[in-house]
């Protein structure tokens, strides 16, 4: 389903594209390989019932720990703390929908977010997550220090809110978004004596060095990799959604590789297919010619505007 190249290898990876650029075959053998492989094992649903399991996993050492093995059935609440969730469009609100929708089919689910119109109605139903709304405020992406400010804001919020509503039997589960979210969430859990897991999507401050936004030996990078050791040793679990990430954790004291689960997400969207539409812009502009585009998430390089700013200096 596709082209595997080395780790920050540009020649290679021209080289690869060009090949595809040059094969209608290969793409489209690619494409239909691809889409088998999401089907089959990267499917919102199959994404769910790992996290599912992980947090069963967590729970049971739970239950031991505090001498409650001869128990039946999950202790507690979950709580899922992310910054997305639906309705707000994005994949990130997608599979933390799918997640607690599955986790509240077998037991109490608590969501907290800042996602907007995303409050659960009272009372709470039964089988259903209840979703605490935190009110919050977000610029816009290219406005880093003001975002910087807002995810600040949002954490402390998040952070009183966990006090508030977790307890000791409980299990936290967050993400890495925004990046001070996990921090918080895991020292309230720890305050509360409750277990906590990380889905981590951005590793920072390694994100921002390779972004270009934070010199390696930085004031800033060093904080965060203080943060980091501290912060993975109070976790219970750590999952990673690509197997690069892997390596770089357990270089971190306190890291070990059975604290480490690997779940893919790359697709938890629903399967779709967009026809060619001679108006396109892009194809306009380039002639019909084999696009490729990269726009990953550490600011700039999301909205559109920039995307179609960067296209333009190639």
């Amino acid at each position: 389903s596709g082209t595997l190249v080395p780790i920050e290898n540009p020649p290679a990876l021209a080289k690869a594209i060009a090949r595809l650029g040059e094969s209608p075959e290969l793409r489209a053998r690619y494409g239909k390989g691809a889409r088998k492989l999401v089907v089959d094992k990267l499917s919102a649903r199959i994404v769910g019932n790992s996290v599912v399991e992980l947090y069963d996993r967590i729970t049971s050492r739970q239950l031991v720990s505090t001498g409650k093995a001869g128990n039946t059935g999950r202790p507690g609440k979950v709580i899922l703390v992310s910054q997305h969730y639906a309705p707000f469009p994005s994949s990130t609100s997608a599979y933390m929908t799918d997640i607690a929708d599955d986790l509240a089919k077998d037991g109490q689910v608590l969501v907290i977010t800042s996602a907007p119109g995303s409050a659960s109605q009272l009372p709470p139903v039964a089988g259903k997550p209840e979703v605490i709304e935190i009110k919050s405020w977000w610029p816009g992406k290219s406005a880093l220090v003001s975002r910087t400010f807002a995810a600040v804001l949002f954490s402390v919020q998040v952070f009183l809110a966990v006090l508030k509503h977790a307890g000791s039997d409980d299990v936290l589960l967050s993400v890495t978004t925004p990046f001070t979210l996990p921090y918080t969430v895991t020292l309230a859990a720890r305050i509360k004596r409750a277990a906590s897991a990380l889905i981590i999507y951005d590793f920072y401050p390694d994100s921002l060095v390779m972004a270009g936004f934070l010199r390696a030996n930085a004031f800033l990078a060093r904080l965060l990799r203080f943060a980091n050791r501290m912060m993975f040793r109070l976790l219970d679990a750590i999952v990673v959604i690509g197997r690069d990430m892997t390596p770089k954790l357990l270089a971190y004291p306190m890291v070990t590789p059975s604290k480490i689960t690997l779940i893919p997400n790359w697709a938890t969207m629903t399967v779709g297919y967009r026809e060619i539409r001679p108006d396109n812009p892009y194809r306009r502009r380039c002639d019909g010619k084999f696009v490729v585009a990269m726009s990953g998430n550490a600011g700039f390089t999301r909205s559109e505007e920039h995307t179609s700013e960067l296209q333009s200096h190639h």
